[in-house]
């Protein structure tokens, strides 16, 4: 089946002693047809030199090395080189099963769909990967919105760039915001939305390491404001066009609560009244804590913002 070029995308920063086992993983793929690029994202530790060892052992691995610019950026250089007609992301830090390749182009081609998705596996220092992974026995396909409503879900594909297998051609006109933490919030849904039908493979193939430094866990006000930019502009997009994914209006409202003392009073006024506005399609969704929260912000918002910086 090794017929179409892959190229995988790897952004790197500051991530030596994760690397290794992270390329080692790529390079004994069982899919063989691959190109790998490693974009080194103006790293300041032994990075660089570690992905240049590579090459000597793998023709088929490419280093970049640029100025940094973060990880949005780190991955549209990466597809702006890409040559394969299929792409995937790996970040640095985490690594994925042999079949992981294999399995993404062999759901892609039987189900002629132009994204794959697969399982995750998230572990740490403490919680280690299984890996001998069983398999799934049958790949769902979805229609697009479902694919959409899906990316909300936590028990399947999730709203990340990697863990997926993508026809390259969907990137044209199509970029990761650059500077913008939670990149993958501006960029899946509009990928997605490009397909008529997605496939999830079940198989839990993508190894994702929590670390405990990784972005997820620096939640500062930059981190509130880019989720919210992202999820208004997801937000309004889903709503036009799907109305009725439920989920949408969830997302926003979580996003608003979360955010709301971080971002500008101008922000502040739009995102308060829509979420007004929105209130009575999502409240049945919430437990007695959320409500109590809800109404704060809506008759005390003034108190709701002081109570949540101390929180």
């Amino acid at each position: 089946m090794n017929k179409d070029l892959i190229s995988i995308i790897v952004p790197i920063y500051n991530v030596e002693q994760y690397l290794n086992r992270c390329i080692e993983s790529l390079v004994n793929q069982t899919y063989t047809n691959l190109e790998i690029l490693l974009i080194d994202d103006g790293s300041t530790d032994n990075s660089g030199k570690l992905a240049e060892k590579w090459i000597s052992n793998d023709q088929r691995i490419k280093v970049y090395h640029k100025k940094n610019g973060g990880l949005s950026d780190a991955r549209n250089y990466g597809i702006k080189y890409a040559k394969g007609k299929y792409l995937s992301f790996v970040d640095s830090d985490d690594y994925v099963d042999m079949r992981f390749i294999e399995i993404l182009y062999k759901t892609c081609i039987e189900t002629n769909t132009k994204i794959a998705t697969i399982g995750i596996q998230m572990f740490s220092d403490d919680v280690p990967v299984e890996k001998c992974v069983k398999l799934a026995d049958s790949i769902d396909i979805y229609i697009k919105e479902q694919a959409i409503k899906y990316l909300y879900a936590e028990n399947k594909y999730g709203n990340y760039a990697w863990n997926k297998l993508y026809l390259k051609e969907l990137f044209n006109n199509i970029k990761y915001p650059y500077g913008r933490k939670m990149e993958d919030l501006g960029t899946t849904y509009l990928l997605f939305d490009k397909c008529d039908y997605i496939s999830y493979n079940s198989s839990k193939l993508y190894f994702y390491y929590q670390r405990s430094d990784s972005i997820l866990h620096s939640l500062d006000s930059k981190f509130w404001v880019d989720k919210f930019t992202l999820i208004t502009e997801r937000y309004n997009y889903i709503k036009k066009k799907y109305p009725n994914i439920e989920e949408n209006y969830i997302d926003y409202m979580n996003g608003v609560l979360d955010a709301y003392p971080y971002i500008s009073e101008d922000e502040r006024k739009i995102s308060r009244n829509e979420a007004i506005k929105i209130w009575s399609k999502v409240k049945r969704f919430y437990g007695i804590k959320m409500k109590i929260k809800y109404y704060l912000f809506k008759f005390i918002p003034k108190l709701y913002v002081r109570v949540l910086k101390k929180c």
